[in-house]
């Protein structure tokens, strides 16, 4: 049974990837995915190998992390908890998942345009959005079931996080424009476009609380710092709202 699980998880991917490899062999007479990629290696750099920076970068870059634009993501972290308790019921599909997304994550956090500029923020995570959207329904499942003071915290952190990701939607809906930043402007000091629309509602400028990976703010460390130790801290409250006693509630996953 198990077999047949991970089977049906991983053989759509890997036909999928199988494809992309042939079509780069007919185009550009390499059998990998990244063909095109391959051909210009000795006039673009690809790897740095520097996954202190592509990691907490793809998640809270101010200028093109995830978090930043839908903080509903946090609440993976918090689901991590949850699909770990889970993992005696759904291990097959929930490893499969986690293995396509840890390795991708990993390669794309090593390479030198992590930031995928000149296109929407956080593309490049969009492939292993499988994996996140099933740990936020983790996270959502923890915070239904949990009791007393801590859950009525949680919902409102849950309703905060959930009405900020709507609202970001909502302006990248109106002003599509917003979507397009570029790492050399960013690097030149230039504020990032959403965060100036944003700030001409919403005070504190959003950006101040946010860290740029690709700037040159000595606030950048310690807020980066920052973001990483909330994305733990939720991890671990995750485990321990799970060991608690805990409402009877419908699983999400």
């Amino acid at each position: 049974d198990r077999v047949r699980r991970i089977l049906a998880a991983g053989l759509p991917f890997t036909f999928l990837v199988l494809v992309l490899c042939y079509l780069n062999w007919r185009l550009f007479g390499w059998f990998i995915p990244g063909a095109g990629y391959f051909l210009i290696r000795d006039q673009q750099e690809v790897l740095v190998y520097a996954p202190q920076i592509g990691a907490p970068g793809l998640f809270f870059d101010q200028a093109f992390g995830l978090i930043p634009r839908a903080p509903i993501y946090l609440l993976a972290f918090l689901g991590v908890a949850t699909l770990w308790r889970r993992r005696r019921i759904d291990g097959a599909p929930l490893a499969a998942l986690f293995l396509g997304w840890g390795l991708y994550f990993l390669y794309i956090a090593d390479i030198a345009y992590w930031h995928a500029d000149g296109g929407p923020p956080s593309r490049y995570l969009l492939a292993g959005l499988p994996f996140l959207a099933v740990a936020v329904a983790g996270g959502l499942e923890t915070v239904f079931a949990s009791s007393g003071r801590l859950r009525a915290v949680m919902l409102a952190f849950t309703g905060i996080a959930l009405w900020w990701s709507a609202f970001i939607t909502f302006i990248y809906a109106v002003l599509p424009e917003l979507r397009y930043e570029y790492a050399p402007q960013i690097r030149e000091g230039n504020a990032v476009r959403l965060w100036l629309e944003v700030g001409r509602v919403i005070r504190p400028a959003v950006q101040n609380a946010l860290p740029s990976f690709l700037g040159h703010e000595a606030a950048a460390l310690p807020l980066a710092l920052l973001w990483v130790a909330l994305a733990v801290a939720l991890g671990v409250l995750g485990f321990l709202m799970i060991r608690r006693p805990q409402r009877v509630s419908t699983s999400i996953l």
